[in-house]
């Protein structure tokens, strides 16, 4: 029997060649698209939570409603405490602001360590948490601090979401005028 030679056709070792490639190729292609999608994850928990730190951020500067927040605070009578984790002020409740303090409401405003996520006005109760549908289901405050130079209190704040068990923060800080 004669064996005719012909050139056309491929070779095992060239397939196995071709095959090689052509996986390293697909592994490239798959690992690019896995961490695509994770930065594409990460950008939206972090968009997230800009987000829900901007609200709480206008939560504190502003109050419950636009009432009773830090920028209605008289400087005179912001109080910070506990390493910069609470803050006491009063607020004068009057529609047009007067100097008489016999008006004012005392309001005090803290983190609370012992759910990981409550930010709570005292007297007049607002609590940032999975509750008031103001933080995003699995975005936790992690700290909360408040400074004073002046007139301004500034507010440092870091939140937390747990991104494929990868935990993504966000610091956000914010300048607070106060009344005078």
């Amino acid at each position: 029997m004669r064996f005719l030679k012909n050139s056309s056709g491929f070779t095992l070792v060239e397939v196995l060649h071709a095959s090689f490639i052509l996986g390293l190729i697909v592994t490239a292609m798959i690992a690019v698209s896995i961490s695509t999608m994770r930065m594409d994850m990460n950008t939206a928990a972090e968009s997230l939570l800009f987000s829900e730190g901007m609200k709480i951020m206008s939560r504190v500067e502003r109050g419950d409603r636009g009432r009773y927040g830090l920028m209605k605070a008289r400087s005179g009578s912001v109080t910070i405490s506990n390493g910069g984790a609470r803050v006491d002020f009063s607020v004068d409740t009057n529609t047009t602001y007067t100097d008489s303090t016999a008006d004012d409401v005392a309001m005090s405003l803290y983190y609370d360590n012992g759910d990981g996520d409550d930010l709570t006005y005292r007297d007049n109760v607002i609590q940032f948490n999975d509750g008031t549908n103001l933080t995003a289901i699995g975005t936790n405050v992690e700290t909360i601090n408040f400074s004073q130079n002046s007139s301004v209190v500034t507010v440092a704040l870091t939140v937390i979401q747990n991104v494929e068990g990868q935990a993504v923060r966000m610091n956000l800080s914010r300048d607070i005028l106060t009344r005078n």
